[in-house]
């Protein structure tokens, strides 16, 4: 079974494996047991060895059951959102998204799951880091791991286990079905007002013909929309760090006294049509970005026939608005 993305398989023992259809580098997938009414750990690591001594360690705490593995700060998304576990435990330093992100995102969408922080660079600024981007603590990978059992313990103890939580990003559509109906500068100010409440948005002017996001908001030129620099890379798309997104994107101020910032992919300067392929792969690129984001925002063309690549967008949206 499929969904969202992820396949469902059912061992012949009974125990169920989700396994990400892409994404994942070194380790192929994640997996995860669900059984009873334990301390429920989800273990993130890129290092095989590191897993395999931390489920030992966890042999002497009969109370903690592991739940899910995965290897990169993107399933550690995932499988918070799916696993829903007590406690999770992930390195610092990992592909497609670090540990430091994927935290940060974790204790803002699921509050109520402790993080534990595995490094194996334990100076006094990468301590700091991972304490502020929401880990309740923190153990050294070269002389700690024996301790894995306690910190965990304790996790469970100090989370906010009443805390609501959030799930991963919205994805919210505006659709005219005329020009100047005003979808376009809705979708704008609902960018602009999310981003004035601290949260990390994304604007993206899915027209390539005549969008005009980036006209609006005083971007000249703009960068390139979408479907190119992204699609484009799409055999990579999981070696893409913070940097290079940042750089495919335009940067809009907010509030420059607390550097609260608008991303936003805009139209092309020329019109580029959208292939097949677009089409086929926009639900991964969306899955990339909603890893990324609190919120990512589709403004789609306006017009009375909508086009595949809207479509595609569409099926892949919590809400649509659509101004009259």
């Amino acid at each position: 079974m499929e969904v969202e993305g992820i396949r469902l398989e059912s061992p012949s023992r009974g125990a169920t494996r989700i396994r990400l259809g892409a994404g994942s580098r070194g380790r192929k997938g994640v997996d995860a047991v669900d059984k009873g009414p334990k301390i429920r750990v989800v273990l993130v690591d890129d290092d095989d060895t590191i897993i395999a001594t931390v489920k030992l360690v966890l042999r002497k705490h009969p109370q903690i059951e592991i739940v899910g593995t995965g290897c990169n700060g993107r399933e550690a998304l995932v499988l918070a959102n799916r696993l829903r576990p007590d406690v999770l435990v992930l390195d610092i330093n990992m592909p497609v998204l670090n540990g430091l992100e994927a935290t940060a995102r974790i204790s803002r969408s699921f509050p109520s799951i402790g993080v534990l922080m595995l490094t194996s660079e334990d100076t006094p600024d990468t301590i700091k880091q991972a304490l502020r981007s929401g880990a309740l603590n923190y153990l050294s990978k070269a002389t700690e791991l024996g301790k894995v059992g306690a910190a965990i313990l304790d996790a469970d103890h100090r989370r906010n286990r009443d805390a609501p939580c959030k799930g991963l990003s919205c994805t919210w559509a505006f659709y005219g079905a005329k020009g100047s109906a005003g979808a376009t500068t809705l979708a704008i100010n609902v960018a602009l007002d999310l981003a004035t409440l601290q949260h990390r948005v994304l604007l993206i002017d899915l027209d390539s013909l005549q969008g005009d996001c980036g006209f609006y908001l005083n971007l000249g030129a703009g960068k390139t929309s979408l479907p190119l620099p992204l699609l484009a890379k799409l055999e990579d798309l999981e070696t893409i760090d913070g940097a290079e997104l940042d750089s495919m994107v335009s940067r809009v101020p907010v509030d420059r006294d607390t550097e609260v910032f608008l991303d936003v992919l805009a139209s092309p300067c020329a019109y580029v049509p959208t292939t097949e392929r677009s089409q086929q792969h926009l639900p991964r690129v969306l899955d990339f970005l909603q890893a990324r984001y609190d919120y990512v925002i589709i403004d789609l063309p306006s017009s009375r026939l909508i086009d595949p690549l809207s479509m595609v967008a569409l099926d892949n949206c919590e809400r649509l608005f659509l101004p009259t």
